[in-house]
């Protein structure tokens, strides 16, 4: 008698098991696909600091040329 009624709890741990599985299985892909957007964000934000990097280089290069202007017309003008 105690047979049938442990073959029925056997079933019943491997259906269960098999839902966690699935369970598993699902939440494995669910965060890779998070994981990959978080990487992307990454790379934009990276992107994005380069670029910002750059164009800082390039104002401070621009303010330094047009500070050599400014500073020898006046050095003319304060010349004649």
């Amino acid at each position: 008698m105690s047979e049938p009624k442990e073959q029925m709890q056997i079933q019943k741990l491997e259906i269960t098991m098999e839902g966690l599985n699935n369970r598993f299985d699902k939440l494995d892909l669910y965060l890779e696909k998070k994981f990959e957007e978080i990487f992307k964000r990454f790379d934009e934000l990276d992107d994005r600091y380069a670029s910002k990097t750059v164009e800082k280089i390039v104002y401070g290069a621009a303010g330094l040329i047009l500070f050599a202007v400014f500073g020898a017309l006046v050095s003319l003008v304060l010349i004649k």
